[in-house]
């Protein structure tokens, strides 16, 4: 992991305890999942504020993440982002249950050829989607990265709350990501 983190916070500063947090969910990711990850990054980013703050993430200032979608928001207001082979993460409050595993889903979705795209998981989506209250994981491989962070965070109490109480929704969930992860704790 060493060869692609990078640190960003003044020298001779101690971080926030949130960026802390970031980098220990870094540090303890399943060896497996640290090395795909690590295969398929160029760079991860940890540091302070939003995404824009950090490297090489600065031209997305002033931009919408989804410009034409009803669930945009400024990137300014971003806490992590997953793109062109780079992982930001910063230290804003955020709606994921684990910034870094989420972000961490979205390199495994993207890697394994769009994931959140085949029929498997448009099917158990579409199946999400009426119990779902929170718009934003409508976006499919958005759920799919949230999903993921739940299975793999030992999320399972909150993932069928978030299912509006169904725990066989839940469990089918669950079982995709370890089916194709081995990732439950």
């Amino acid at each position: 992991m060493e060869r692609v983190l990078h640190r960003q916070w003044p020298e001779g500063t101690i971080p926030s305890q949130t960026v802390l947090d970031n980098i220990n969910a870094l540090a303890n990711l399943p060896f497996h999942i640290a090395d795909r990850v690590i295969d398929e990054v160029e760079a991860i980013y940890v540091g302070e504020g939003s995404i824009v703050e950090l490297d090489g993430m600065g031209v997305l200032r002033g931009r919408l993440t989804y410009p034409e979608g009803p669930h945009s928001r400024p990137f300014e207001r971003l806490a992590g982002i997953y793109r062109y082979g780079v992982v930001a993460l910063g230290s804003l409050p955020h709606e994921s249950i684990s910034l870094v595993l989420h972000e961490v889903g979205h390199v495994l979705d993207i890697a394994d050829r769009m994931m959140s795209e085949t029929r498997e998981w448009r099917d158990l989506h579409r199946a999400c989607v009426a119990r779902l209250c929170e718009p934003y994981w409508h976006i499919r491989h958005e759920w799919w990265a949230e999903a993921f962070a739940l299975t793999a965070g030992d999320g399972f109490e909150v993932l069928t709350d978030l299912l509006a109480g169904d725990t066989r929704l839940a469990y089918d969930v669950t079982s995709y990501f370890q089916d194709h992860y081995g990732v439950m704790q």
